[in-house]
């Protein structure tokens, strides 16, 4: 019974986002379909839905990381420490360093590091 869910994601941050729009439909099981998302002329937006279907609005998703960060700084906003690069254990996989946690099993072959890492994107249960 919500109409609408706001969230914070930016296109840039990963490629499924890329077509997701500013004003993003859902059906009624909660799904989303990119066929069938409205047009965002002119910033005009589409805000008709039917029982049962809402939509997530992401207002900074035409926002880069650069433009969050100059935000930050702009508004003289304190940022969290997990923000800041500091030691952490990692493995590399995937072209990736990924963090050591109790939810990650390591491979065969591979080493946890030390490492002073800053990552992009927070909110996985690994890091925070």
């Amino acid at each position: 019974k919500i109409d609408c869910a706001i969230g914070g994601g930016r296109r840039d941050e990963e490629k499924a986002r890329a077509k997701e729009r500013f004003f993003s439909h859902r059906n009624d099981f909660g799904e989303w379909d990119p066929k069938n998302q409205r047009p965002e002329l002119w910033n005009l937006l589409n805000g008709k839905h039917f029982e049962g279907e809402h939509f997530r609005a992401f207002p900074i998703s035409n926002w880069t990381e650069m433009d969050v960060w100059n935000y930050i700084k702009r508004e003289n906003i304190k940022i969290p420490s997990l923000y800041i690069a500091h030691e952490r254990e990692v493995v590399w996989r995937n072209n990736s360093w990924i963090p050591v946690s109790e939810f990650l099993k390591l491979e065969e072959g591979e080493k946890a590091e030390k490492k002073k890492i800053r990552f992009r994107t927070l909110g996985d249960i690994t890091i925070t």
